[in-house]
């Protein structure tokens, strides 16, 4: 994915002042650049999909149909995990269910690693598949000595 700067130095050609190519160097000028950007190119503007900081991954609404729009929780982004399983049982999410990842990969949104749990049992969900795993591992252990 390219990251904004990379965006604007690919579409730089697009900025002008008096009739020249600019080239911001900040923030602050790139703000007031973007702003003269036509509407069609907009769209060059908008990461399609990003990450969090705990590795889930957004997708931006424009991706989706309108009809899930309600998953929209940051900036115009939905959960993409949510998008999916709200697809999968082809009914709306509602706000107390949590889109668990069995796996624990937080970026894995395959169907069969989704599962919907409710507050009071995603915890204890979480804490049986972190115990399952260490039973497993140290399975492994004990068979090679």
């Amino acid at each position: 994915m390219l990251s904004m700067w990379e965006k604007l130095l690919r579409y730089r050609s697009q900025l002008k002042r008096n009739g020249k190519d600019v080239e911001p160097v900040c923030r602050k000028c790139l703000s007031k650049y973007l702003k003269n950007i036509p509407a069609e190119n907009a769209a060059h503007w908008i990461n399609e999909k990003t990450k969090d900081r705990w590795g889930h991954i957004l997708i931006h609404k424009s991706l989706v149909p309108e009809k899930y729009h309600y998953l929209v929780c940051k900036k115009n982004y939905l959960f993409e995990h949510r998008f999916i399983m709200a697809k999968k049982i082809s009914r709306k999410l509602k706000q107390e269910e949590i889109v668990h990842h069995i796996n624990g990969a937080p970026d894995d949104n395959r169907p069969e690693n989704l599962v919907i749990v409710d507050k009071n049992n995603h915890e204890r969900y979480t804490l049986l598949k972190l115990a399952q795993k260490r039973i497993k591992e140290l399975e492994k252990e004990a068979c090679m000595k």
